[in-house]
């Protein structure tokens, strides 16, 4: 009996499987529009160091060192009132790949997005970090102490990805201001899951955010180590000749 079992659970996924994938290609045939694209960058510097500890000063080779190169995927299907998107993206290793893939994983999201608003999910970039991205010029170049990520002040908070996130966003209400909310679902049975809630107020070249984290221990959130609120206000210009 268990043989028999087994073998109609193969063929009932088999069948799932071809179901899906047809459903898939009549979707295509009917999409309004369907894009998918694949980009990157190649990134290198060639460095030459002298360190000086105490009275003794030396000077390393030349050496190659990877400045945060990228290859990505993304893509989307538009429907008359609903749209899909997703990207995936992968760090590139030009120089020391010690995992012997020459890749290394970022980000992958899935995005839903309607006249309501749009639902991210995966594992993704907190609004929280992305105010403050906006901010460091530098951001994922060697310019600063780390070869990608933010420089110059900016918490660890902006650094890293998140996973089993869901993030809501507001349509924009009075054709200026957007709101989100998040929740970054803790996958252990304890369920302290972390949460995030932000305003995005943009009027001409002026932006205008305000974002709120609320982490526990379970540290869901990347980079967050303890159990403590977060809240961030930033004011960016863009001047556009």
């Amino acid at each position: 009996k268990g043989g028999k079992v087994k073998k109609m659970n193969v063929k009932l996924i088999a069948l799932v499987t071809v179901t899906v994938a047809l459903l898939s290609f009549q979707g295509s045939q009917a999409a309004d529009k369907r894009d998918l694209s694949i980009y990157g960058n190649f990134r290198m510097a060639l460095n030459k160091l002298n360190t000086q500890t105490g009275a003794t000063v030396s000077t390393n080779g030349l050496e190659i060192v990877n400045n945060a190169s990228r290859l990505g995927f993304m893509g989307g299907e538009k429907r008359e009132k609903v749209s899909f998107h997703y990207k995936l993206e992968l760090g590139a290793v030009n120089d020391d790949d010690t995992s012997g893939s020459g890749l290394t994983p970022r980000f992958y999201w899935g995005l839903v997005k309607t006249q309501y608003g749009q639902l991210m999910m995966g594992r993704l970039s907190t609004p929280y970090k992305m105010a403050g991205l906006q901010l460091d010029p530098f951001y994922d170049t060697s310019a600063g102490a780390t070869n990608a990520g933010a420089n110059f002040g900016l918490s660890s908070l902006t650094n890293g990805f998140t996973n089993d996130s869901l993030v809501y966003t507001s349509p924009k209400i009075f054709n200026y201001l957007n709101l989100t909310a998040g929740v970054y679902i803790d996958d252990a049975d304890t369920d302290q899951n972390d949460y995030s809630f932000g305003a995005k107020l943009t009027v001409n070249s002026l932006n205008f955010q305000l974002h709120y984290l609320s982490t526990h221990p379970s540290s869901v959130i990347a980079n967050s180590t303890l159990s403590r609120d977060a809240l961030r206000f930033t004011l960016n210009y863009d001047y556009k000749n």
